[in-house]
Order: C-alpha cells, then sequence, then structure tokens
C-alpha cells in the first residue's frame, strides 16, 4: 500500500509533530508513504476569496503532482484537505477542467483525475480498519477520557465531508477506542474553533475556541483530539490567553500522536514536547 502525501505550509512549520507523528503511525502500520516533490501552499482561505480560478490552479498542480507518485493522496491538513477534495469535485466537470490544464501547460504538468484526495483519518479506518489497528497497539492508552473535536472543514461542506455525518461525525471516536482511549459524548464536536479570525478578529477566535474548551472541562476530558493545525494552534492559544483564569489547561493532541503513542512510536516522532500545553502519559489516570 502506497500514498501520495501532501504536508502543506503548517506541517513543516507549526505543525511539525503533526507530520512526523503522522509519518510515525503510518511507518508502524506498514504504509509506504511519498511526500509530494515540489508541492505548493493550497492558497489556504484567502486564494478562494480573491480569484477562485487561481485557487483552483494551485490545487490542481498539486494534484497534477501527486498522481505520479500514487493514485491516493493522503493530505493531513484539514484547510489542504477541503482545498483539494473541493477542487477535485470541480475539476471533473471538463470544461473546467481543460480551463485549468490549460494554465498548467507551460508547467509541463496536466490533471486527468486519477488521483483520490483524502485524509487520513478516513483512510486509517477504510483501508486499514479499525480491528487492524486495534492488533497493532501495544501501549493503549487505557483510561485517558478525551473528547474527539473535528472543526469544520472535515465535516463542511457536505461534498467534502469525510464521514456518514456532517454532524454527528465518529470515525476519531473510532480511532481514539481502537488506541485504547475513552472518547467522550461532545456537542461541540463539528463547532468552528473560529481560527481563521484568529489574526483579523482575535476577540472572536477566542470565544469560539472558549466554548469548545469549556464543554471538554465539563465533560472531564484530560486532553482534546483534533485533526486540524489551526484547530490545534488556536485551542492552544485561547488557553495560553486565558492563563490563570481557568482551573486547568487542557493537552490538544493530533490524533496521530494520541495513536502513535498506542502504537509504540517513541517520543522525537510524536513531538509532544513541541505542543505548547504539556501532555504526558502520567496524566491518563
Amino acid at each position: 500500500m502506497k500514498w501520495a502525501f501532501l504536508p502543506g505550509c503548517s506541517l513543516h512549520g507549526t505543525a511539525a509533530q503533526y507530520r512526523t507523528s503522522f509519518l510515525g503511525v503510518v511507518k508502524a502500520l506498514g504504509i509506504e508513504v511519498q511526500e509530494v516533490p515540489d508541492w505548493n501552499c493550497c492558497g489556504a482561505t484567502a486564494a478562494k476569496h480573491f480569484n477562485r480560478q487561481v485557487a483552483l490552479v494551485l490545487s490542481a498542480r498539486n494534484l497534477a503532482l501527486a498522481e505520479k507518485v500514487a493514485p491516493v493522496l493522503a493530505v493531513p491538513c484539514n484547510l489542504c484537505y477541503n482545498n483539494l477534495a473541493l477542487a477535485a469535485r470541480a475539476l471533473q466537470e471538463e470544461a473546467q477542467r481543460e480551463q485549468i490544464n490549460n494554465h498548467l501547460r507551460p508547467l509541463e504538468l496536466r490533471w486527468r483525475g486519477e488521483v483520490t484526495v483524502s485524509h487520513p483519518l478516513k483512510l486509517f479506518l477504510q483501508e486499514i480498519g479499525v480491528e487492524k489497528i486495534r492488533q497493532a497497539v501495544v501501549r493503549p492508552l487505557e483510561g485517558l477520557k478525551i473528547v474527539a473535536y473535528y472543526g469544520c472543514l472535515l465535516t463542511r461542506p457536505q461534498e467534502a465531508s469525510i464521514g456518514d455525518s456532517n454532524r454527528w461525525p465518529a470515525w476519531l471516536d473510532m480511532l481514539a477506542v481502537a488506541a485504547g482511549a475513552a472518547p467522550l459524548p461532545f456537542n461541540a464536536a463539528t463547532r468552528c474553533c473560529g481560527g481563521t479570525l484568529a489574526l483579523t478578529h482575535p476577540e472572536v477566535a477566542l470565544r469560539a475556541a472558549g466554548a469548545i474548551l469549556a464543554e471538554a472541562r465539563a465533560r472531564g476530558a484530560k486532553a482534546v483530539l483534533v485533526t486540524c493545525p489551526m484547530c490545534q494552534l488556536n485551542l492552544e492559544r485561547a488557553q495560553i490567553e486565558a492563563r490563570g483564569r481557568e482551573e486547568r489547561l487542557l493537552p490538544v493532541l493530533y490524533f496521530t500522536q494520541l495513536l502513535g503513542l498506542a502504537l509504540g512510536c517513541d517520543p522525537a516522532t510524536v513531538g509532544l514536547k513541541k505542543n505548547l500545553i504539556p501532555f504526558s502519559q502520567g496524566t491518563i489516570r
């Protein structure tokens, strides 16, 4: 099994622990991955509002490069995943695809629609399966109460949703159970954390993240499990900004960090020290 892998800008920067923990997990599960060579920024949230065609070209270039690597493209960043998944859907329309391919022609690239865009969370469940992952666990995280936070970009719009429900998804909870953790009910699982407003309207972002964290604490969670670099950073930042006004800081873990721990990855690979809020296995009970 081989996947192409597009890390996006954040996984080579502020979310380096997401990249290393993802690579550690796929190695433990026997999956071969190859980073897409010479990938480019997906345009984040800004490009599509500035110029939709520019945004499509940015995604199409990555898709064309990924086709040369493997038939499946794993995209861990929720924002990158959302942009590429929606672009791949838009480019199924022949006239649109030819128009975008005209922009790629000077680069000697062409997207043929022969690569499937997927998030690792979905790939782990569909391509590997919960039972095989459970069997690979060597260090079950017994007693770790978590809340699974999906955010908005994995579940909206419906065309990009990775699960069978964009309101009550369960896949992240299923992986947590396979790792030995205990997911708690969580109504805020798909609420927006306000991450894209962190610079323009920080007070709005802090309120949005604060509401999510408040429920997580009320539920008795010991950690919040996330799949998105922007969500991870915003949920940590909100707590640091409010330091002294909260009873306790909640660690915010990438799901690959949790899974990596359960699969026996070493601490450097999982990258817990790169998180702003400390987490150790000593906090499980």
